[in-house]
């Protein structure tokens, strides 16, 4: 199981309106989020994680076991003061 982090819009564009103050309020960098299909490698998984960290065991999270999927992967934004996200 994962976290949900829903769908980002942006409405509307600062560029747009006059006079809008630029500040951003919200900037997020390089967000990534991967899930495993079945229940049961996924709670397997998450004790090889926790064992592995507790040994000292390093593991390249970039790479996919059998089963999960990237919903998120690298994805980055700004919300500047006057924007809407939903």
């Amino acid at each position: 199981m994962g976290t949900y982090l829903g769908v980002a819009q942006v409405l509307p564009r600062m560029e747009s309106l006059p006079g809008a103050d630029q500040d951003v309020v919200l900037s997020v960098r390089g967000v990534s989020k991967q899930f495993c299909r079945s229940l049961k490698k996924s709670l397997w998984h998450g004790i090889q994680d926790i064992a592995g960290e507790l040994l000292g065991a390093v593991r390249d999270n970039s790479e996919l076991r059998l089963d999960e999927f990237w919903t998120l992967k690298d994805v980055s934004f700004e919300l500047r003061r006057g924007e809407c996200l939903g």
